[in-house]
């Protein structure tokens, strides 16, 4: 019995040892157990965090901001220090990153154009070469709502209600999910919201930057997405210095919080084996304006601030025999990622690429150029070249601007007309960008209202627009009136009466006709205007200034003494479908027939140096699924929305033609030319090209 014993207790000691053993040998040898065919395979992973401004890191040169894991990224890889995102808002510059087009190629430059499914996105073409592919995002901007899900074998996406999450709701499961994956080939995209808007306090970052910044005072930054929109970027109100510094100090904090889940992805990937074998890229889609230009948040301009992004890119196996830790300072797009990626893989596109690979410039291969930079959003086009960049308006919001940035980082000399040489032809080239590169074609999605209405509570507002470009002829077919007002009152040509009425004599110039204040003109109609259908066009510059416009009636056609059938006319306020009531000044389009239609153009912006071109078109007639109308400003359409705003019940047909306002005074006239009447419905798309080269290039 006593051998029995001794030897089970021999024989439990070598389980015991074997199992000690073996659970040793699962530590040390887990990173070594990757799938052997796939060892000399990269991995990638796409880190792209939010809203990140470039000189808001550490190794971008911010001296007060600690990023210490993405500072250590840098240093084993390869830092890009002048980069531009080709788009200032989430939407268009995420499709750009995924596809390598410029926004006006692929179109998804609005919650209602998503990413088209006819699009090759990166990780279409990784899972077609093998790779599993996996993303964790963050906002309903790169939802599979919004197409971002082409391509991924898991896509995690599990929103709060207020269509975001923080990266606590989701660290957790990426982590796991390069542990569960690790053996295999992978494509893991990481999608980090903050530090976008709303700012929210991280300590001890936020009160360290703020004593920094401010010197041991506090300032107070709580301020909502309307009071940033509607007050501060329209230049009604300002920020104290402190203030200012407590709104940076908020941001540079998110950004310190969010540089830690990086730093223990990293890690988790260091611990599995992987860091050597990745392929890891960190950028952004987009900056943030601070302050500058009397700017706060993105998607309203293309300065510096909104589109100069951080690029780093770490080379799998010894950073890929590149020096570790360097800097290259040609300026490069967030649309030359994927060709770098690709040709770091030696894996042909599926698709042509727009951008450009990197990795010549990353090895000091000799002869190599700089890159024609293009960005856009909304109506703004900017073009960067050897240090120049021109930024377009559409519709003419003012001057072009053109900026040395060599000299000139912070944009503040205009140089359009000192250096106009330079500027006109940059603008020419521009131009002749957005018309090669166009895509007339762009998927319209409806969003569902409640995910529509929190992105515009976001401030997105104007985001639900198709602004891609489609070339068609101007005018439309049957004209029924001209009036130039060349010098004379009277109508050049009309199907009813071509004589001009009024109460008191207008004041009439070669460039037109003066009305608005007690100033008004009418034609007799005859009834030859259809209020089904039609389109009206006219050139206007106003006495007052645009963006302190009040109520101005710029025409009406009327069906009776008591009936309007159509009317332009500016307003400093609109309420939408619900009630909602916006800020303007706005150019508002009414048809008054069964229903009430409306489309709105935001003209607050526009310049007062020129005057500006205005096309309303509509079809109402039941022809069309949707009942159709549209408003344009020198050729571009910014319209809020073109749907009915509700039943009336009106059998009138046109009377009269009214230019201003009769009997009823209205402060400040208006200078109208060129004043037409159509009886044709024509949809343009969001451009008029023949009146874009009017009013943009003044041909």
């Amino acid at each position: 019995m006593k051998y029995f014993f001794i030897n089970l207790i021999f024989l439990i000691n070598i389980i015991i040892i074997i199992a000690i053993g073996w659970f040793i040998f699962g530590i040390f040898s887990a990173p070594n157990a990757v799938n052997k065919s796939n060892e000399k395979i990269p991995n990638i992973i796409l880190i792209v965090v939010d809203t990140l401004r470039a000189d808001y890191l550490s190794c971008y040169g911010n001296n007060f901001i600690k990023t210490p894991n993405i500072d250590k990224l840098a240093s084993d890889g390869v830092l890009f220090e002048n980069v531009i995102s080709q788009s200032s808002w989430t939407l268009p510059s995420h499709a750009t990153l995924m596809t390598s087009k410029y926004p006006i190629q692929h179109g998804a430059l609005s919650y209602n154009n998503p990413l088209s499914k006819s699009e090759v996105t990166l990780a279409e073409t990784l899972k077609a070469n093998k790779y599993t592919t996996c993303a964790f995002i963050s906002t309903v901007l790169v939802s599979s709502k919004l197409g971002f899900n082409q391509g991924f074998d898991t896509f995690d996406e599990d929103l709060d209600s207020d269509y975001e999450r923080p990266v606590t709701k989701f660290h957790g499961k990426s982590l796991k999910w390069v542990k569960q994956n690790y053996r295999k080939k992978f494509f893991l995209w990481m999608h980090y919201f903050e530090p976008h808007f709303p700012y929210l306090p991280h300590e001890p970052y936020t009160d360290l930057y703020e004593s920094y910044l401010n010197k041991g005072e506090k300032g107070s930054f709580n301020h909502t997405h309307e009071w940033i929109k509607e007050e501060f970027n329209k230049g009604k109100t300002d920020l104290s210095i402190k203030n200012k510094n407590r709104m940076k100090a908020l941001y540079g904090g998110e950004i310190s919080y969010i540089d830690g889940f990086i730093g223990e992805l990293i890690d988790k990937i260091k611990i599995l084996g992987l860091y050597d074998k990745s392929l890891i890229i960190l950028t952004s889609d987009h900056g943030e304006s601070l302050g500058e230009h009397h700017l706060i948040e993105h998607g309203e301009s293309l300065y510096e601030p909104e589109i100069k992004v951080p690029l780093i890119i770490k080379l799998p196996f010894g950073n890929g025999g590149i020096k570790k830790g360097k800097r290259v300072k040609v300026r490069a797009q967030l649309i030359d990622v994927i060709p770098t990626i690709l040709s770091t893989l030696k894996i042909k596109p599926q698709a042509k690429l727009y951008g450009s690979n990197l990795l010549p410039y990353m090895r000091d291969v000799g002869g190599l150029k700089g890159f024609d930079c293009y960005s856009e959003v909304h109506n703004f086009k900017s073009l960067t070249r050897e240090g120049w960049k021109v930024i377009l308006s559409l519709p003419v919001k003012g001057k072009p601007e053109l900026f040395n940035l060599k000299e000139d980082t912070d944009e503040k000399e205009n140089l359009f007309q000192s250096n106009h040489e330079k500027g006109e032809s940059l603008r020419k080239d521009l131009f002749k960008w957005i018309i090669t590169m166009n895509n007339p074609v762009p998927k319209v999605a409806k969003l569902d209202t409640k995910t529509e209405e929190r992105l515009k509570s976001l401030g997105y507002l104007n985001s639900g627009i198709d602004r891609t470009i489609k070339m068609d002829g101007f005018p439309p077919a049957g004209k029924i009136f001209d009036a130039s007002f060349n010098g004379k009152l009277d109508a050049d040509y009309a199907k009813g009466n071509p004589t001009a009425k009024y109460s008191s004599p207008p004041e009439i110039k070669k460039e037109g006709v003066s009305v608005g204040g007690n100033k008004s003109i009418y034609f007799e109609a005859d009834r030859n205007i259809n209020d089904k259908e039609g389109t009206i066009e006219f050139w206007i510059r106003p006495s007052w200034k645009w963006n302190n416009s009040q109520t101005h009636h710029i025409m009406t056609v009327t069906g009776g003494p008591k009936e309007i059938l159509i009317e332009i006319k500016i307003l400093d306020k609109v309420n939408d479908s619900k009630g909602k009531t916006y800020a303007g000044p706005f150019l508002v389009f009414n048809l008054f027939i069964d229903k009430w239609y409306q489309s709105v153009c935001d003209v607050r912006n526009l310049s007062n140096d020129v005057p500006h071109h205005v096309v309303a078109t509509w079809k109402a007639d039941g022809s069309l699924i949707n009942d159709a109308m549209k408003l344009y400003v020198d050729g571009v359409r910014d319209e809020f929305s073109g749907e009915p705003v509700k039943a009336i019940s009106q059998e009138g047909k046109s009377e009269l033609i009214v230019l201003g306002k009769g009997g009823k005074e209205e402060k400040g006239q208006f200078m109208l030319s060129d004043f037409k009447i159509y009886s044709t419905y024509h949809d343009w798309g969001p451009l008029i090209m023949d009146i874009v080269k009017k009013t943009v290039l003044a041909e």
